[in-house]
This record gives structure tokens, sequence and C-alpha cells, in this order.
């Protein structure tokens, strides 16, 4: 063996590879952004009044902040490194990503990974297109992927040799991905059922492990439960979103029937016609059940979707049946959580079907070392060659900038937070320029739903400034009648959009 054959064998290099390739991911595609997501705004504005606010009061400024952990990092990590918000939260994300990286990799090592499919498994979690998609996004799914991963890996550990350490690392993993996304005390109640799954244990010895892995758990439930009983004024709707988890177990299936029951009377009654409309009930669950597995491909991708239909077509797996156990367990609890959002909401965000698709991941470097191995027959060579083909073409879609930029926005909004006096009457039609323009801090959530609805020409007289946003050269009817305005500046993209500035025609302007 070769120096160089040598240094790539060993598996530190492997993490080493994986940790620049991740940060320099991290770093490009943040960048590439131009302006931060609309979610972030939220978390971003509610860290800046942890500083002179009480806790209470910040939960209750926009939606995000009513599960404040996110952003109490934020202001934390922000405070100490004296960083801007914006770039704490980006370094934070760039961590928590990081780590989903390294953990991914662990767990395919405890799944008996070789060095080959470590390697193998870098480059999937690497070239995953939809986790790729989402780093430039400041959002607290980032936190909870890393400590939902690291869960995986702990429970993979402790199902093979019980022990105490074992079990507290995996509740406080656990407990930490449930303060980024309240989804994580799901896999907290739910998970140690699993326990009982295990062969060969006896009944009784089954007890132990469950009660071992769900004593950190219990301790915490029954301190919360002594806290609320001293303070019986205290509400769970006083508690974030605490609330939400209790009314899920109690009207999910009232929710999701009343769905359900309103979308087959508009399917019968506006979409088929008489003779199908007897069948509007099978036609929608069919519809459904298409969409949700569509959506499920699309945010794996297609490339890795035929890697793991081919491992479970050729039964490639030779996992521990105790590993697999863990691994089909939170492929339950996650097709269940985000099968029951669909139904609940007919709407499914890309992003919470990613921790699904981490997991479905874990078969992907495993289905290609066995392709690798068997690369001499045409049908492998075949789909080695089609699924990597796919993988690379998907990949390069998140890593390169194919749309069209929005630093313009960006632009917009600091020259406005240079040149607008703090004191003048400013409009401005679009969600993030108000953020960079730092017209609106004192009391951006009551101003914005006012300040996006598209206002009469008449609404707009009394303003002295207008920022407004134009998609593609349309300008809205009611911007084309501004007589008292005159244009002072205009910021915009290669493909037409742009946001054009205005002052009013008056002698007592400010600039």
């Amino acid at each position: 063996m070769t120096r160089l054959q040598s240094f790539f064998y060993q598996e530190k290099t492997i993490y080493v590879f994986a940790i620049f390739i991740s940060i320099f991911c991290s770093i490009n595609l943040a960048h590439r952004a131009g302006v931060i997501n609309p979610d972030a705004i939220c978390y971003l504005l509610t860290a800046e009044k942890f500083g002179e606010a009480s806790l209470p009061d910040v939960m209750h400024l926009c939606a995000q902040a009513k599960w404040p952990f996110y952003s109490i990092l934020i202001y934390g990590f922000g405070t100490l490194t004296r960083l801007n918000f914006e770039t704490a939260a980006y370094t934070l994300n760039a961590f928590f990503s990081l780590l989903s990286v390294i953990y991914f990799i662990l767990i395919v090592k405890q799944l008996g990974g070789s060095k080959r499919i470590l390697w193998l498994a870098a480059l999937t979690i690497l070239f995953s297109h939809q986790f790729n998609n989402v780093r430039e996004y400041i959002i607290r799914d980032h936190g909870f992927w890393a400590f939902y991963l690291a869960s995986v890996f702990f429970l993979l550990q402790y199902f093979m040799e019980p022990r105490w350490r074992t079990a507290f690392a995996w509740n406080v993993s656990l407990i930490i991905a449930t303060l980024f996304r309240i989804e994580g005390a799901l896999y907290l109640m739910f998970l140690p059922l699993s326990t009982f799954f295990l062969p060969v244990f006896s009944f009784a010895k089954k007890i132990k492990i469950f009660l071992m892995l769900y004593a950190l758990t219990i301790t915490l439930l029954f301190f919360l439960g002594a806290y609320l009983l001293a303070k019986p004024h205290l509400t769970l709707d006083q508690l974030g979103r605490l609330s939400e988890l209790a009314q899920q177990f109690q009207q999910a299936f009232h929710l999701i029937s009343k769905r359900y029951l309103e979308a087959k009377f508009n399917l019968s009654h506006h979409v088929l016609n008489p003779d199908s409309a007897k069948d509007a009930g099978l036609i929608l669950i069919l519809m459904i059940l298409v969409w949700y597995v569509g959506s499920i491909i699309k945010n794996l991708s297609l490339g890795y979707f035929l890697l793991c239909f081919y491992s479970w077509q050729q039964n490639l797996l030779r996992w521990h049946l105790k590993h697999r156990l863990v691994i089909y367990g939170y492929l339950f609890l996650n097709i269940l959580i985000t099968s029951i959002f669909l139904l609940e909401r007919f709407f499914l965000s890309k992003r919470y079907l990613i921790a699904l698709s981490l997991i479905l991941m874990l078969f992907v470097p495993f289905a290609l070392d066995a392709l690798i191995k068997k690369r001499s027959f045409l049908k492998h060579r075949a789909l080695l060659i089609t699924s990597s083909f796919l993988i690379i073409v998907t990949a390069s879609t998140s890593v390169m900038n194919f749309y069209n930029s929005k630093f313009y926005m960006r632009a917009a909004g600091n020259w406005l937070a240079n040149n607008i006096p703090a004191h003048a009457l400013l409009y401005v039609n679009d969600y993030q320029v108000m953020y960079y323009s730092k017209h609106f801090r004192a009391h951006f959530f009551r101003q914005v739903d006012q300040y996006l609805a598209d206002p009469a020409p008449e609404n707009l007289d009394h303003y002295e400034y207008l920022a407004i946003r134009i998609h593609k050269n349309h300008i809205p009817q009611n911007y084309l009648s501004l007589t008292n305005f005159s244009q002072i500046k205009v910021f915009l993209n290669t493909r037409g959009d742009k946001v054009v500035i205005y002052k009013r025609n008056e002698r007592n302007s400010y600039i």
C-alpha cells in the first residue's frame, strides 16, 4: 500500500474531508442566499429583543418566538463573540450542519460500514440535494437535525449494550432536539417502547432496559408536573408550544376527519362529474398517497430513492436485528408524524421531510458499495452509473447558483437604512427589504401585515418615501398612478426584478 493509499485508508481522513467540505458548503450557500429567509427575521428580531425585554414578552413577538431556544442561542453566541446576530446565526447553523454530517457517518459506522462505506456515507450526506438547499436558511431545524441524528447514534449503541451513560446521552440529545422543534418530544416519548421488541431478553430485562432509557424523561415530566401544581395559575399556553403537543393528542383525529370530509365534498361537487363523484373518497385517498410518496422521493432525490429501493429489493443489508429495530423505529415515527401533519393541513414543507430523508439516506452508502462490488454485471453497472449521474446533477443544483440573485433586495434595504431618516414616513411592500431598512424595528410585526397588503394609490400619499419591490418588470396597477412621487433609486438583478425607491414631490422633503 502506497503512502497516499494509506492516507485515504485512515478513518480520520474521512472526517477531516467531511468537516472541510461541510464548512465550505455552509459558507458558500449562506453567501449565495443574498438575503435572509422570511422566518429568519423573526428569529433575529427575537434575539435582539432579549437584551431589552423579559422572556414572556419576547415569546409573543412573532410566531416562531413561541419556542425561543434558537433565538436565545443566537443572542448568547452573538453577544459572546460580538458578531452581529445574522452572522452568529449562520455560524451556529454551519456548526449544526457539521454535527449532522459527522453523526451521519458515525451512524453508518455503527451499522457496520467499512472504510469505503464511510467514504460513501460522507459523500451521500454532502451531496444531499435538499439538505444542502436548506443550509442557506436561518431556521431552527439545523439544530434539530444535528441532535436528532445524535439520538439515532446513541440508541444504536444502547440497544447493543444497555448502559446508563448511553441512555443519558440519548435522552439529552433528544431533549436538546426538542428545544429546537417540538416534534423531538414525540421521539422522546415513543421510541423507548421499541425496547419491548428487542430479541433474546426476558420481559423483566426489557422492563429494566425501558426504564433505564426512560428514566431522565420521567424525572423531567415529574418536575414539570410538580411545577405546574405549584403554580395553578400557569397553563400550558404559557409554556411555549407544549400546548400544541397536548392539542395534537386530543384533536388529531377530529382535524383529520374534518379536513377529509371538506376535501371530499369539494372534490365530488367541484372537480368530478356525477358519474365519478361516488368514488370521490377513494380518489382523494389515492391523491394524498401519491402526493405523500412523491414528496418523499422528491425530497430524497431520485438517485437516492433508486439506491434505497435497490437495497430493499436485493435484501442487501445485513444489519444486526437490534440496529434494524432502531432504524425502522425512527422511520415509522417519521412517517407517522409527517403523514398526520399532511392529513391535518394538506400541506407539507420540504424541510419537514428532511428528518425522514436522513434515515432513508443511511441505506444509500451500503447500496453503492454493493453496486461497486458487482460492477462487472451490466445491469448493476447501469444502475450505478445512472444513480451516480442523478446524484451529481441534483447536488450541483443546490451548490451552484442557477437562479437570479437577491442581493439587490439587501442593497435596497441597506440604502434605505443609510439614507432615509429614522423619523421619515416610509412605506415598503416587501418583508425582507423592510427588515434590512432598519426602519421598523420597534413595531415590525405589527406593521408588516398592513404594509404587505397592496394599498390604494391615495393611501400612499401621506408617506414621504416608497420602496416598491417589482417582479420581472411587472408594475402592479396601483403603483402606475404615483403622480406625487419621483423615482430616485433603482436596485435590480439580471432577470429584471427590482426595488424602486420613490420620494414624494414636495419642498419639505428630508433628502
